[in-house]
């Protein structure tokens, strides 16, 4: 493949679902993601919300790597609205040239369950220098493993408010 121009995938993701899990394997209730998903698709940010609740399994990696896509000679010769994979194959950049993938995990309550996050022991979640990794939950909000974000941004926040008259 001949490189004669580079589009950088980007947009965002924005998925709200009921008591999500983020795990190698498939949970027993609510929504199951991979910790794979957040390398699929093309997205520069993505935002998951569990309604009711979001569990990180513990020892689990997310480490998303944004990936371009590469346009081969003679892509100027073919016809408009043929599908880009014709033309272009996705490929890793150098880190250097790479744009990080910003991350929002949260928990809100809903449908009569508390909005907790649970980021599991050992769990890992990174992104490249200069990204931007938020946790949020309405009730509580444990970290039990790693937040790396070299050059970048880590928000936590927790939304619950005190109760009346409390110190």
């Amino acid at each position: 493949v001949c490189i004669l121009a580079m589009i950088l995938i980007g947009g965002s993701l924005a998925l709200a679902a009921p008591q999500v899990t983020i795990a190698d394997a498939p949970s027993a209730a609510g929504t199951w993601l991979t910790g794979s998903f957040f390398s699929t698709g093309g997205f520069g940010s993505y935002d998951v919300t569990g309604l009711g609740g979001l569990d990180v399994a513990k020892d689990l990696t997310i480490a998303p790597v944004a990936r371009s896509l590469a346009l081969s000679a003679g892509y100027s010769r073919v016809a408009s609205g043929a599908p880009i994979a014709t033309v272009a194959d996705p490929v890793e950049l150098q880190p250097e040239a790479r744009k990080p993938i910003d991350i929002t995990l949260a928990a809100v309550s809903g449908g009569g369950q508390r909005g907790v996050l649970e980021f599991g022991d050992g769990a890992t979640l990174r992104t490249e220098a200069g990204g931007k990794l938020t946790l949020a939950a309405s009730e509580a909000l444990y970290v039990g493993g790693t937040l790396d974000a070299p050059g970048g941004s880590i928000t936590l926040k927790l939304t619950k408010k005190a109760p009346e008259g409390a110190a």
